[in-house]
């Protein structure tokens, strides 16, 4: 796996053969592509990306999305560019809690210790299936209920 991850970023395989799918079926069955963890790719149907939890969303004021993935092509990219989300391209569960306090707990920021999330298990982390995404996704969506009148 790790072996096929550095000959990814070197020859961009996944990369071409997203594009090769995307130009041949996309249009044709209404099938999107991206770039998912660290040597898989993603095939859903048109729309059916992370922004089709956005329709759940109305009437929240700001939508923080935090992903490691947000390049073009990438499985974070297009809730991470939408107009109704503010994204923030992570590089870790460290970096998405230095951000989320900086963003929403500025005065207790410097009163409490940092929270240290446990490791994930030996060569996994970025984008290998490990449960970070959804943990990020999960912080982020209680700091934004915390802002809401009323909450």
């Amino acid at each position: 796996k790790l072996g096929l991850e550095v000959y990814d970023k070197k020859h961009g395989v996944r990369d071409k053969f997203v594009k090769e799918l995307r130009d041949k079926f996309g249009t044709k069955l209404g099938l999107q592509f991206s770039i998912g963890g660290q040597i898989s790719f993603d095939v859903f149907p048109k729309g059916w990306d992370k922004t089709f939890c956005l329709r759940y969303l109305e009437g929240i004021g700001e939508i923080h999305f935090f992903g490691d993935k947000t390049m073009p092509g990438g499985n974070d990219y297009e809730i991470y560019s939408h107009p109704r989300t503010i994204g923030h391209a992570v590089t870790s569960p460290e970096h998405t809690m230095r951000i989320l306090r900086e963003l929403f707990f500025k005065e207790e920021a410097a009163a409490r210790p940092v929270v240290a999330l446990p490791p994930p298990p030996p060569n996994e982390g970025q984008g290998t299936g490990t449960p970070w995404p959804a943990i990020v996704v999960l912080l982020a969506a209680c700091a934004v209920l915390m802002q809401q009148p009323g909450f």
